[in-house]
């Protein structure tokens, strides 16, 4: 019996009692949605997040991982993907999101009341047709029995155990659905048998295996106006894991406070990283052997003001970040 009709009998003894099963034989075209900011889009390496997969964005108290699973949506939104907003720790803001550009209008906004209540919710979204779905966050999603016990007990309640349970079922129908399901997540800090503190996560470590990206975001310093008024900050982003492109890499946006991303900033220093944009030591911007500009700013004016320009270098940055397995490729010379 030769090998195909070997690979023909298992697959008809396997579709007898589990159904048709899937010969995956080519390389899969996988469609994606932009983040919202261009170096975060370089840094996935597919330009956005992949769709039929989960994601996370973990970090510090107000380091911008709201804002960053926001400005996913408004891309969605763009794009005609239905989205929803979980909100699990009930501090969701219209008019927050309204600023960021996001139809709130057609968002739909779910607070459930326990952990085991946002997956019954996640499951019936995925089912009727929503395409991104955000958890925020993991660490709001509250297991029932904690609910009902007293605050000061200490047993243990198992939200390590509900994530565990809650991704092994949603992970096979966000894939089937094509959906994007990112959760975001709080830090904590523990001690080790040595005495040293180490960051962690909530919600055990279901979320870490499940996730096909996950994104680690902090604050790394004020970004200041003329009058030195704090407007906003810098936000570096990290890969710890990335299926999509490759992991340990760090891409910095500029967020402003009520605007989100800076993405004309942001365009410009990607542009430049790319070699689209080219940086004379005279402090020349120029664009098609064309000087644009003679400083940053100006630089960043220009595109404000000219949209042709700043719609042909998008393209051009877009192209040049597309992932390409054999440009990463390790060389062992020395």
């Amino acid at each position: 019996m030769g090998r195909a009709e070997v690979v023909n009998a298992a697959l008809a003894s396997i579709e007898s009692y589990a159904g048709q099963a899937r010969i995956i034989s080519e390389p899969e075209v996988i469609d994606v949605i932009p983040s919202g900011a261009f170096s975060v889009d370089q840094l996935l390496g597919c330009c956005g997040y992949p769709r039929g997969r989960i994601a996370e964005i973990f970090g510090d108290e107000s380091c911008g991982k709201t804002t960053a699973a926001l400005h996913l949506i408004v891309e969605a939104q763009k794009r005609g993907h239905i989205c929803c907003f979980v909100d699990a720790e009930h501090a969701y803001d219209a008019s927050y999101a309204k600023l960021l550009g996001v139809d709130i209008e057609n968002l739909l906004v779910l607070e459930p009341r326990t952990g085991e209540d946002a997956f019954a919710m996640l499951d019936t979204l995925l089912d009727n047709g929503v395409g991104v779905v955000v958890v925020d966050s993991v660490a709001g999603l509250t297991p029932g029995a904690e609910l009902e016990s007293c605050i000061d007990m200490e047993a243990n309640t198992g939200q390590g155990a509900m994530m565990s349970k809650g991704l092994r079922q949603l992970s096979a129908k966000v894939k089937k659905r094509n959906a994007l399901v990112l959760f975001t997540n709080q830090v904590r800090y523990s001690k080790n048998d040595h005495g040293d503190f180490y960051k962690t996560t909530p919600g055990g470590n279901a979320l870490k295996f499940y996730a096909s990206i996950r994104l680690n975001i902090s604050n790394i310093g004020s970004i200041k106006n003329d009058d030195d008024l704090v407007i906003g900050f810098n936000a570096s982003i990290s890969s710890f894991k990335n299926k999509m492109g490759v992991p340990n890499r760090t891409a910095v946006v500029p967020i402003i406070y009520n605007l989100g991303f800076d993405r004309l900033t942001d365009l410009v220093n990607v542009a430049l990283n790319l070699g689209v944009i080219e940086r004379t030591g005279c402090e020349e911007f120029i664009y098609k052997s064309a000087i644009v500009a003679t400083s940053f700013e100006s630089m960043v004016l220009a595109l404000s003001s000219n949209t042709d320009r700043r719609d042909s270098i998008a393209k051009e940055v877009k192209s040049k970040i597309v992932y390409k397995p054999e440009s990463f490729r390790p060389s062992f010379n020395r």
